[in-house]
């Protein structure tokens, strides 16, 4: 079942694919986004968080969750 709904998320995301982005110029790097994203696609190297479109769902519960509003649809 985790196989198909998987499949069926990356088909999905293949046709609608919005890529959302983080504003390095308004992120304050609070981390609030890694913990709201239930894919694990936010990474933070250095001080510098971004999101992988290859693992984002689009679901914005990044830009939803950032205080400081640094996460948009691209």
């Amino acid at each position: 079942m985790e196989v198909a709904l998987s499949s069926l998320r990356r088909a999905v995301h293949d046709f609608h694919f919005m890529a959302y982005k983080i504003d390095t110029e308004n992120c304050v790097a609070c981390g609030a986004c890694v913990e709201a994203c239930p894919e694990g696609a936010i990474s933070e190297k250095d001080s510098v968080y971004s999101i992988d479109a290859a693992k984002c769902i689009d679901c914005a519960s990044c830009e939803s969750t950032c205080p400081n509003g640094a996460i948009s649809a691209g």
